[in-house]
């Protein structure tokens, strides 16, 4: 690659994509650009965004518009890691940890190309990007389904979305989480991310009151 990582790899098919994704202890992993991502895995993903953060998102300063959401889950550099429901046998599938690419596999191991019958477990998006001139990989959800859980897999999905950057060639991971998001703040300390520099912090009104930011930045190097 070039010295400016962003634009090309962004610039890839996504169809090139799965080399840069590493090995998983996760199995029934697929990893998607947004182009590829099937209509129904997006609703089920949106619907777990909506389920487990619109609250959240609300009393923050940042707001809710499932407008901007659905914009930004389609943005053309946004990449999944979908944790799926496998529906069927086992035959047909790849070695473990695998993954699929692109969303492509045995018809014998999934319902329908257009998701509607999987089940999606937990999710990881992300970005190639850009943050105060570093290049860095940007998570910018981290979702499970409440009976998916404290089982791991959100590590697990972390782990390889942090491989992913690193094969890239970034040294840097990057993500915001919400202040009042206690459980998410000691997950995301636990697996070694600190407030990050370029993080907001309190504030001062005119009228004297100190106003304490809603959300954190948080990083890792990676």
């Amino acid at each position: 690659m070039s010295d400016s990582l962003v634009p090309t790899h962004n610039s890839l098919p996504p169809s090139s994509l799965h080399q840069f994704l590493p090995p998983s202890a996760l199995e029934h992993v697929t990893l998607y650009a947004s182009s590829t991502l099937p209509a129904g895995v997006f609703s089920q993903i949106f619907d777990l965004v909506k389920e487990n953060m619109m609250e959240m998102y609300k009393r923050s300063s940042m707001g809710w518009s499932a407008r901007k959401k659905r914009e930004e889950m389609g943005h053309p550099a946004m990449r999944y890691l979908v944790l799926m429901d496998k529906k069927r046998g086992d035959e047909g599938e790849g070695e473990a940890g695998e993954g699929r690419e692109e969303g492509k596999g045995g018809e014998d191991d999934w319902e329908d190309e257009d998701g509607e019958g999987e089940k999606v477990k937990g999710f990881a998006s992300f970005m190639v990007t850009e943050e105060e001139g570093v290049e860095v990989i940007y998570c910018y959800e981290l979702q499970l389904s409440p009976d998916s859980q404290r089982k791991g897999y959100g590590e697990e999905l972390m782990k390889q979305l942090e491989g992913f950057g690193k094969n890239v060639g970034l040294r840097k991971a990057m993500l915001t989480v919400f202040t009042e998001n206690t459980g998410a703040i000691r997950f995301y300390r636990r697996i070694g991310y600190e407030v990050d520099e370029i993080s907001p912090g309190p504030r001062r009104l005119r009228s004297g009151e100190v106003r304490e930011p809603t959300y954190y930045i948080f990083s890792k190097q990676i």
